[in-house]
């Protein structure tokens, strides 16, 4: 679960690697906690999507990208 602000829809699909709620929106939070809780294998699903998605944040992909920004500007 997170807030649906930011960054955090790059890295969270709704229903499939977690929920969005609304920043301040505690009711909503709490349902989707209890939700979580009461499906084990949706959890798990999500959470390995989650990972998954993850991965593809690394600060060695985020220095690669750079990299391959510079080496673009500069030539």
């Amino acid at each position: 679960m997170c807030t649906n602000v930011g960054g955090n829809t790059e890295l969270v699909r709704e229903g499939e690697s977690g929920f969005l709620v609304a920043p301040g929106d505690i009711a909503a939070l709490a349902e989707r906690i209890s939700f979580v809780l009461l499906h084990p294998e949706l959890a798990a699903s999500m959470g390995r999507k989650a990972r998954e998605a993850a991965e593809q944040f690394t600060v060695g992909r985020m220095a690669d990208a750079y990299m391959d920004v510079y080496r673009r500007l500069a030539s």
